[in-house]
């Protein structure tokens, strides 16, 4: 074997000690300098998505100790500068790599992988040991009802169903535009992956007017599954589809296939799956990467993963369990049983896909996935460097990696290579098996095989493979530092030194660069976008390193105090709006719920969140426990004992509903919603401060509490005792008074309370009561409003424990301001296309402004998007980067309006044209059931 194929892994260690130095590429400091400042001024403008200015500029001052001319002009610029770049990934990229690979580590931070030394058993890894619901037991004496299709569908995939073709269609264009506008409210998306166009082409399927009959009468049901979420690095997608009209689907997705094989050059092959015979439409990216299958009882399978098929087939076939026997799945059909009257779609996240998400083998898998893309993400990077520095597109990684800075080989060591390679053992040595490689004494044996001795004939004395062993080792240890435990690392040294780059290049061991372009992959799982399907790969033996890793998580996930995994299932209902249903099994143990309960808890009550006026935004109502009510009192020192005894026969004096209100109004200060998603997230250290600033943004709105009672008298009695508890304490303090006094509106009595803090500011909070109602408002003009409203007028009322309903169409004062907040956002978000836009216009110097974002989407998998919608320019000229909404980021002028095709204004048209967004919870026997509807 040649052992230049062999040496590869296990000399990679010594590129990570070599100290830099220039090249045998020779690229000038004056070169070096210009790139420098070029970088630094995309870096101040924001960076960009793919990592590269400030990756290249830590690489320059720490390899050249080159920095931009400006560095730090402005103490603060920095300071800002990592601030606006903190906040430019989102969760979900995170979490599925994403924008993290492209910003990847540094180039010194790449390890090699240790593949010749995973000698651990993947099945003595202990899982995240967390227990199941007793689903068998819990579905004792309830009906349920499935579906045909989940008989197919594999007990441990994720699971979507519609009943028809079109619902599928609607609720993903649903969730990519109406779905996402509170997210995008928090953080306006500035980059596309493209997810949906991306698996349609992959599958070979079209969305088009032409194809609305198929979608919509010719399914009887559709499903979408499979094995992970990885969607933007590349997943396994899997469409099951119950034809109808059988002769109607089959053509259509014949003619779908058909097209999409011709418009992307692709081949078409017969393939056999499990017995049964199916077509496979393919090109050699990935790109198009289609499998057909029809079942035997004449359901369509439709697949981007030859495994995820063969899953489905042996799941119908009853080789593999379904959902369908899954008990956790048909208790969930006992709480929302399957039915066209019932849903339009559901989604189902079974208690084995979740228990597969957080197992070693997915953990693991994924990890050596996202080190694969990560390193090619690191190669994209020094490639595009090597173009700036030398005007050229790469070849090669040795060529790349010389021009970043290869190791420092000096004259000395060159003789000493050169005299190695003379020696009559070298030539010997490299043609040597990999098992004479392995150790020093199998390679001594290999190169001096016993003799036949001939009498008679005296031996003339020369340099014998002791010598030869003892100079390749200290050949290695002068290049290295360390010493050579076996043969395969000194060969392996001595090849890669060979030539310029080759040493550094070895670290990119397993990554291609696509020929002509900026774009790397992966040799075994592709490029990122099309990556190999986690299903696809097999764990193998694992690495103490990689057990160690999962060992940690599993003890950081279990100490979360989960006891039980909890499926997800979700309801699905269209038009008008759409509504969404889901079922939160009881969380046992956790101190959210079990406060929850305690005060919402139990069964549920009239509620009446439709109480409103004109202007009200936003109505919550919820049940309040009569315990919580007396805990409350009690702390108030008010003897609710004797205040809320009710004579035998009469009902309790509240009936347990507490409602809040908030009106339209116009704040002279706005608040930053985007903070209460790190809040939640538990990343803001000075939560005070955070809950300070929305409750003085909360009280620039009128606001109002309204408090349903059974017996008006005594429920104001006790509102009433209540002030005079407050008005009897503040005679003690120095930072509040407070007095009382009434007057009549519409012939009811109004009690205002009125609250002077620090002897300077005043606010007032007016009481009374109206149609068994007890109504506390901030605002005189409120309290009219509900006074004036005419008695007979009565809204509906729903039987929950907590309702939420926020009302856009209701916002007309506010609406500025709003507007406001959401185009400040995302021209934030845009900030950083600019870096990028630039960047690119660099890279390709022949490309029309217009064209970049497409091309980056081609080469990196990302398209950079403005949320307020329009097209990024670039002067090639100035080097300057606009935008034909708002010019450019420096002096923004907008000229957005509802035309813009963007995120903004399509989040704003539609926002506020919405009569309301409704969030409902019931706590029932199951557990907390919500529903979220938008009309």
């Amino acid at each position: 074997m040649n052992i230049k194929k062999t040496a590869a892994i296990l000399t990679m260690s010594a590129a990570f000690i070599l100290p830099a130095s220039d090249s045998i590429c020779e690229i000038s400091k004056q070169k070096k300098q210009e790139i420098a400042d070029k970088l630094y001024n995309i870096e101040l403008s924001g960076g960009d998505y793919l990592g590269y200015t400030s990756e290249i500029l830590q690489h320059l001052e720490k390899s050249s100790g080159i920095r931009p001319q400006k560095y730090k002009s402005d103490p603060f610029d920095d300071v800002d500068r990592l601030n606006l770049r903190g906040n430019s990934i989102n969760l979900y990229s995170l979490l599925s790599g994403g924008l993290a690979i492209r910003e990847s580590l540094l180039l010194e931070s790449i390890r090699p992988v240790d593949d010749n030394i995973r000698d651990v058993n993947p099945s003595s890894i202990t899982p995240v040991s967390i227990e199941s619901h007793p689903y068998e037991k819990m579905l004792k004496n309830r009906d349920y009802k499935t579906y045909p299709v989940d008989k197919c569908v594999p007990d441990d995939f994720y699971y979507m169903h519609f009943n028809y073709g079109s619902k599928a269609i609607d609720f993903i264009n649903f969730l990519n535009e109406t779905g996402s506008a509170v997210y995008k409210r928090f953080s306006p998306v500035s980059v596309d992956y493209m997810v949906k166009d991306k698996l349609m082409v992959q599958l070979a399927m079209r969305e088009s007017q032409d194809m609305a009959a198929f979608y919509s009468g010719a399914i009887t049901e559709i499903a979408i599954t499979g094995s992970d979420p990885f969607f933007i690095e590349g997943s396994d997608v899997t469409i099951i589809i119950r034809p109808a009209s059988p002769q109607i689907v089959y053509q259509a997705i014949g003619g779908m296939r058909r097209y999409i094989k011709e418009r992307y050059s692709a081949t078409e092959r017969e393939i056999l799956v499990c017995g049964i015979k199916g077509s496979h439409i393919f090109t050699g990216d990935r790109r198009v990467w289609s499998f057909f299958f029809t079942l035997p009882d004449g359901t369509a399978v439709v697949s981007n993963s030859a495994k995820a098929v063969e899953r489905v087939i042996d799941t119908f076939s009853g080789k593999l369990t379904s959902i369908a026997d899954s008990w956790d799945y048909r208790y969930m059909r006992s709480i929302y049983p399957a039915g066209r009257d019932n849903e339009d779609g559901f989604i189902y996240l079974s208690d084995r896909f979740i228990r597969y998400l957080v197992s070693p083998a997915l953990k693991i898998k994924e990890a050596r996935r996202m080190y694969e893309a990560m390193k090619a993400a690191v190669l994209e990077k020094y490639m595009i460097y090597h173009y700036q520095a030398t005007g050229k597109v790469p070849s090669s990684i040795e060529e790349v990696m010389d021009s970043a800075g290869g190791s420092s080989f000096t004259d000395a060591r060159k003789k000493e290579l050169e005299s190695l390679k003379r020696n009559s053992f070298y030539g010997k040595a490299i043609k040597l098996e990999q098992a004479d490689i392995s150790t020093w004494d199998s390679f001594r044996a290999a190169l001096v095989p016993p003799d036949v001795k001939k009498p008679g004939k005296k031996r003339k004395k020369s340099p014998g493979p002791d010598d030869f062993i003892y100079d390749l080792k200290m050949f290695y240890r002068k290049i290295t530092g360390d010493q050579a435990f076996t043969p395969v690392e000194v060969l392996g040294i001595i090849d890669a030194v060979s030539k310029p780059g080759a040493l550094e290049s070895k670290r990119f061991k397993g990554i291609s660069i696509t020929p002509g372009s900026f774009s790397a992959r992966s040799d075994y799982y592709g490029k990122t976008g099309y990556m190999l399907p986690l299903i696809e790969t097999e764990t193998g033996a694992v690495s103490r390193r990689e057990a160690e890793e999962y060992r940690k998580f599993a003890d950081t996930y279990t100490g979360f105090r989960r006891d039980v995994f909890d499926p997800v299932g979700i309801r699905i209902k269209t038009d008008p709006g759409i509504s969404i249903e889901t079922c939160i099994l009881p969380l046992t143990d956790n101190p959210v719920y079990s406060l929850l309960a305690g005060i919402a808890g139990g069964k549920p009550v009239e509620l009446h969140p439709d109480s409103k006026i004109r202007g009200d935004t936003l109505s919550i109502a919820f049940k309040v426990n009569q315990l919580a009510i007396n805990s409350y009192l009690a702390l108030s020192g008010i003897d609710s004992a004797s205040l809320l005894k009710s004579a035998p026969g009469q009902n309790e004096i509240f009936t347990g509903e507490i409602q809040l209100h908030m009106g339209d109004a116009l704040p002279l200060a706005d608040f930053n919603p985007a903070i209460i998603a790190e809040f939640s997230a538990g990343n803001i250290i000075r939560s005070s401060e955070v809950i300070t600033g929305l409750l003085v943004w909360s009280l620039s709105h009128p606001v109002r509490i309204a408090l349903p009672v059974n017996r008006p008298r005594e429920g104001m009695n006790i509102i009433n005792t209540l002030i005079d508890k407050i008005i009897e304490r503040s005679s003690f303090s120095n930072y509040i008074q407070s007095e009382s006094y009434l007057f009549t509106y519409n012939r009811n009595d109004i009690r205002v309370l009125k609250l002077t803090l620090f002897n300077s500011l005043i606010t007032r909070i007016y009481l009374a009561e109206k149609d068994n109602v007890i109504h506390i408002a901030t605002t005189e003009k409120y309290m009219k409003e509900i006074l004036d409203i005419n008695p007979s007028a009565k809204s509906g009322s729903i039987k929950k424990n907590a309702a939420l309903v926020y009302r856009p169409s209701e916002m007309l004062l506010e609406k500025e301001t709003y507007r406001a907040g959401m185009i400040e956002s995302g021209l934030s978000k845009s900030r950083r296309n600019s870096g990028t836009i630039k960047l690119l216009g660099m890279m390709y110097p022949d490309a029309d402004s217009k064209e970049l974002p497409d091309i980056a989407y081609r080469n990196f998998g990302f398209k950079p998007v403005c949320p307020l919608g329009g097209e990024y320019t670039y002067d090639r000229r100035s080097g300057e980067v606009g935008n034909t909404v708002y010019g450019n980021w420096y002096y923004p002028v907008l000229r957005m309006d509802e035309s813009s095709n963007g995120s903004v204004p399509l989040y704003l048209k539609r926002f506020f044209k919405t009569s309301e967004l409704r969030f409902e919870f019931e706590f029932t026997p199951e557990g907390i059931r919500t529903k979220i509807v938008s009309r």
